[in-house]
């Protein structure tokens, strides 16, 4: 390969690799970030919206639970159904043939229950009487059918065996329970489609002199199998999971998959859906068949440890002040993950636990990926074009400047001048160097002076350049490390108490500031300040600050004395400035158990007891560095065992939401009483992680500061 070739081609790739991790790992963590960030915001959209969703199934199955209990209660009243019930044993098989007819009614005769059932009722309606010999059945009980024409609805197949059901003992055991509602147990009911998977409902009846815990009269209804499904069939979001109804006994009522609207075809044997001839991705299909395949079909996972847990433990809290309402939580089962939602029809005793693929959620945030990726291609593309001309516009004029310096260093000073297109950096390096060169060949006699006079120049021109385009960067990182370096990384060794500190400055340089350090073997300064303004002046005036507190806490021995000292040296260094800065200085006596402070007009600080006291550290002392001398005071409170003390700064309270409202104190002291229990550094990752959520991502507007003293113990002398 041609050597120049080489040369150009290694600067290129140079800049190309200096240019690509630039401008690329940005985007990649952005991208990342924000899917996060998208991911947790759909997330709880998800759980939001199917909440709302399960919450208003679960109410209109109560509100038609309430409508049917006063429907049946209602059959009770009519004349002729009380009568019927309430008859002497049947003489004769024509007066118990009378005596139906008036219970169910006719097309001649008003009332009776066959105007319920067809008016009213989604299913079918029948009154039994377990107490009552029918002399026309030959049975030891009567059964009056509100649908005498339609002889295969489902129907009680095993008397005995339907009192044992625990739908049905749950009236006799529970008085306040006045109707039941759910599934029977396996082949209870015979008769019609799909009797097993009928839901019943059952409504006693009780004479005045009846034994309310063993009843033998009652109304039930067995609703048509479409009846439960009526209630979610057409909300076409909960098609993209599965959703059990189950009754008070955790029967399985109903599911909405398989469904005979689902798209692709079940297979009950194997348990999933087939995709035969159809398209993976139909255009006319909300859910894909992977999206199907997804859905869990399987009732085994109601037996998951945690499913059955939530369940019991929500039927057991639900009539106390333990009740939470609307469960979520994930889980996995088969190796898919699924956000479980559990809502409880309170009038119904009904439960719908909802299994939500997370796939759903994370479907949208593929495609963003999918984009970014596409993006950051064409970005490495575009960046190595821009690279191959940028570099042309370095490599060319550098590599004359080479060939030209190693013709020169073989003594040959009659090469032409390098052509100078340039205005630029690279331009004063041609010109410099082309004079460089005609006044070696102008000087030859001092050839070895010039040359070495001249080669400095050139180098110092080079770092002139390099030194204009780091200088002010190289100032930025010096100054961030040094304000850095004020903040404590590490606090006094004292198993008397606990730091927690954070500073979170607007940018990279602030203009606040805390500090602890030992005054004396028995006693702690403790000091937090906030210079007006940010950048380089205040982060220069705190480093003053700093140094000015802690030479003057060892000179003076009163908080009032250490901040005039402070005040004085801080006004004759700043005042031309009009700078200044509001402070709290206080000492901790570990010998007497009091804390003395004074309050430079900075925000009130708080002595916490553990029983959510608060006692106010409020401002005493005016401005520092205002004025030559201020008149500065200081308090005094008794500290004990689990007490806090909490410094911050103003831009804590004053930090805005995107409806620009303040944090603010109230919010403040509330968060410490609530969490007054939690140590220190726990308590100071609350206050965070509240103010990051209340901010709402808005930008940043001052600097954020706390400092944060949990006093564990008393020293004891």
């Amino acid at each position: 390969m041609n050597k120049k070739y080489e040369f150009k081609e290694k600067i290129r790739w140079q800049i190309f690799l200096v240019i690509l991790p630039i401008a690329v790992v940005p985007i990649m963590l952005i991208s990342i970030f924000i899917s996060l960030q998208i991911f947790k915001y759909l997330k709880d959209t998800n759980i939001s919206n199917y909440t709302t969703i399960l919450k208003q199934v679960a109410y209109n199955l109560d509100n038609v639970y309430e409508q049917y209990s006063i429907t049946l209660s209602n059959v009770f009243k009519i004349k002729s159904v009380v009568k019927g019930l309430n008859a002497h044993p049947y003489k004769n098989k024509q007066e118990e043939l009378s005596i139906s007819v008036d219970i169910v009614g006719d097309e001649t005769t008003e009332g009776g229950i066959k105007n319920t059932q067809e008016e009213r009722i989604a299913g079918h309606l029948t009154i039994y009487e377990f107490d009552r010999v029918s002399l026309i059945n030959n049975k030891n009980y009567k059964i009056h059918m509100s649908n005498t024409s339609n002889t295969t609805f489902p129907m009680i197949k095993d008397i005995k065996q339907f009192q044992k059901d625990p739908l049905f003992l749950s009236l006799n055991y529970n008085n306040g329970k006045k109707m039941a509602f759910g599934k029977l147990g396996k082949d209870i009911l015979s008769g019609g489609l799909n009797a097993n998977d009928r839901t019943v409902m059952i409504l006693p009846y009780y004479k005045q002199s009846d034994n309310k815990k063993d009843f033998k009269k009652f109304i039930m209804v067995v609703f048509n199998t479409d009846f439960i499904p009526s209630f979610y069939k057409r909300i076409t979001e909960l098609k993209r999971g599965t959703l059990f109804v189950l009754d008070s006994n955790f029967n399985i009522v109903s599911k909405n998959h398989p469904d005979t609207d689902d798209f692709y075809d079940y297979d009950e044997n194997t348990g999933k859906y087939l995709l035969g001839k159809d398209s993976p991705d139909d255009p006319y299909e909300n859910m894909s068949f992977f999206e199907y395949s997804l859905l869990t079909t399987d009732s085994k996972i109601l037996e998951m440890p945690k499913i059955k847990n939530e369940l019991i433990l929500l039927k057991n809290t639900i009539n106390t002040e333990e009740y939470v309402g609307l469960l979520n939580f994930e889980v996995e089962f088969n190796k898919i993950n699924y956000i479980t939602m559990i809502e409880y029809a309170k009038s119904s005793q009904f439960y719908f636990v909802y299994f939500y693929p997370t796939y759903q959620i994370s479907k949208p945030i593929y495609k963003i990926i999918t984009i970014i990726i596409i993006l950051t291609l064409i970005t490495i593309i575009l960046l190595f074009v821009i690279s191959l001309y940028v570099s042309k516009s370095f490599s060319k004029p550098i590599n004359e400047l080479a060939t030209s310096s190693k013709l020169i260093s073989s003594g040959n000073l009659s090469i032409p001048d390098i052509v100078n297109k340039y205005s630029n950096e690279i331009g004063i390096l041609i010109k410099s160097f082309n004079k460089m060169k005609n006044d070696m060949k102008e000087h030859t006699t001092n050839l070895e002076e010039l040359v070495e006079q001249r080669t400095e120049q050139l180098n110092n021109a080079y770092k002139d350049i390099l030194n204009t385009h780091n200088a002010m960067k190289g100032q930025l990182e010096l100054a961030k490390k040094i304000h850095e370096s004020i903040i404590p990384k590490t606090y006094p060794k004292m198993e008397i108490f606990d730091f927690a500190g954070l500073w979170l400055p607007m940018n990279d340089l602030g203009g606040d500031y805390f500090d602890v350090f030992e005054v004396s073997p028995t006693k702690i300064g403790i000091v937090i300040a906030d210079v007006c303004g940010h950048g380089v002046p205040a982060a220069l005036i705190i480093t003053m600050v700093k140094i000015s507190f802690r030479n003057n806490s060892v000179l003076y021995n009163s908080t009032k004395e250490v901040v005039n000292a402070v005040n004085r040296e801080l006004n004759q260094a700043i005042s031309e400035t009009n700078d200044y800065l509001t402070a709290i200085y206080c000492t901790i006596d570990l010998t007497n158990g009091v804390i003395e402070y004074t309050n430079a007009s900075h925000p009130q600080a708080y002595l916490v007891r553990n029983d959510n006291t608060f006692i106010e550290f409020i401002p005493n002392t005016p401005y520092i560095a205002v004025l030559n001398e201020i008149k500065s005071e200081s308090g005094y409170e008794n500290y004990s065992i689990d007490d806090k003390i909490i410094f911050y700064t103003d831009g804590l309270t004053e930090a805005r939401n995107s409806k620009d409202e303040f944090f603010g104190i109230e919010k403040l002291e509330n968060l410490i009483c609530e969490n007054n229990h939690l140590f220190a550094n726990d308590l100071l990752v609350k206050i965070k992680d509240e103010l990051i959520t209340f901010s709402q991502g808005k930008e940043q507007t001052d600097d954020v500061t706390i400092l944060i003293v949990d006093i564990k113990k008393l020293l004891k002398l």
